[in-house]
């Protein structure tokens, strides 16, 4: 009986252990999962910067009106702690990291470009500015940019793929190994139930024979003691009787001895009567 709980419970600590194990590894993937979206977000938010950077250093040459400088004044202060995030996001990459060590410094020369030429466009109008941008050196940078982001953003989709089916996997093992360890849980539990009846019923029929034969000796103990009572008072009236008789020890010896010379006194000749022939 202690063994069959002792293989239950160890039964029931193994199956615990790896719900447990399921259900960490499934937690983990779930992080994983997460923290690509959080890559392929931060990509798309580092082109997104640099584009409309881009975008408001042109339509600034164009017009010459500041107001349309917000979008780039608003990109070089995020600009530079979105791509320090995507570094930390990928810190256990070096896949991912080696794409990011050329887009830093291309950002850097990107972002430089649109300082100078919006400087001269300031300093020496619009000619100046249209030669420059002209030139192509700030696409060649965008477009590096933009080539690199592509690349990250496909092995970033691949991992994201390979994760997604890893997390379906472990949902499935994790759950397989809950049902099952709650299946074997009660089916263990049910099998000490019916063992533990049995073993009660067992000891409640031992309980029951052990009364019957108390009960019996009982009875054969209270019958020996009447024989014995019995007995005793037949050998107490024996013993009065015995008393009363003449033979018994403790009677008066002369009464015995007369009774005895008046038993064996000889008889004598009757005395003659009168007229009686001699």
């Amino acid at each position: 009986m202690q063994a069959g709980f002792a293989l239950a419970l160890a039964c029931i600590a193994v199956i615990a252990a790896a719900s447990y194990l399921s259900l960490r590894r499934l937690t983990e993937d779930t992080a994983r999962v997460a923290r690509t979206d959080q890559v392929l977000a931060g990509l798309e938010l580092l082109l997104s910067t640099a584009t409309d950077g881009e975008t408001a250093e042109r339509g600034y040459v164009i017009t010459g009106d500041e107001s349309y400088l917000g979008p780039y004044q608003h990109a070089t202060q995020t600009i530079g702690g979105v791509y320090r995030q995507l570094r930390e996001l990928t810190a256990d990459g070096a896949s991912e990291q080696r794409p990011l060590d050329e887009i830093g410094p291309l950002i850097e020369n990107r972002m430089a470009d649109l300082s100078a030429i919006i400087d001269l466009r300031r300093t020496g109008g619009f000619e100046p500015a249209q030669r420059e941008i002209i030139t192509g050196r700030g696409k060649a940078f965008h477009d590096a940019i933009r080539r690199l982001i592509d690349e990250l953003k496909a092995t970033a989709r691949e991992r994201l793929a390979e994760r997604e089916r890893r997390t379906e996997r472990a949902t499935e093992i994790t759950q397989a190994a809950i049902i099952a360890g709650g299946g074997l849980a009660l089916a263990f539990v049910g099998l000490s139930l019916i063992a533990l009846r049995r073993d009660f019923a067992g000891r409640r029929r031992a309980e029951q024979a052990l009364r019957a034969a108390n009960d019996q000796l009982e009875t054969r103990v209270e019958e020996r003691t009447a024989e014995l009572v019995r007995a005793s008072d037949s050998l107490q009236k024996s013993e009065k009787r015995f008393r009363a008789t003449p033979f018994w020890p403790g009677k008066p010896q002369g009464a015995a001895a007369g009774h005895g010379r008046r038993a064996s006194a000889p008889r004598g000749p009757r005395p003659q009567q009168a007229g009686e022939a001699p």
